[in-house]
């Protein structure tokens, strides 16, 4: 049975002080190597250095994206789907599914790397599944 769109994720960034802090329901979110947002082409919601995400002025370690969900890599030209996930995470630059690395963030080269193929996506998409 093919996963189909629909519900919603959220993402919970995680303070190393502070409060967490989550972002409100949305049906995806954008990952590049330098931020997270909700299209490929509008404004962050939070910026990545390389270590920490910042958001409103806070540093985060990572962030947990609170629902089931499905991520896509993209190119200009090409798209890798991979999930269903229960669980998908960041440590850093480490993005994690359910128990498994999933790939890199490389800021020096515009992307994150997959872990399975070393491949660079410049893009990555986090869709929410049924």
């Amino acid at each position: 049975m093919t996963e189909q769109p629909g519900n919603t994720i959220r993402l919970r960034f995680r303070s190393t002080v502070g409060h967490d802090v989550e972002t409100r329901p949305l049906p995806a979110l954008w990952l590049s190597a330098a931020a997270v947002s909700v299209a490929p082409d509008s404004p962050p919601i939070a910026v990545f250095d390389g270590i920490w995400w910042q958001l409103d002025g806070q540093y985060f370690s990572g962030f947990d994206c609170e629902g089931r969900c499905r991520v896509s890599f993209h190119t200009h030209d090409t798209r890798r789907e991979n999930g269903p996930f229960q669980r998908l995470w960041t440590a850093s630059r480490v993005l994690y599914a359910d128990l498994n690395m999933l790939a890199l963030c490389d800021p020096s080269a515009g992307g994150w790397r997959s872990a399975g193929s070393g491949y660079l996506w410049p893009l990555i998409c986090i869709e929410a599944v049924r």
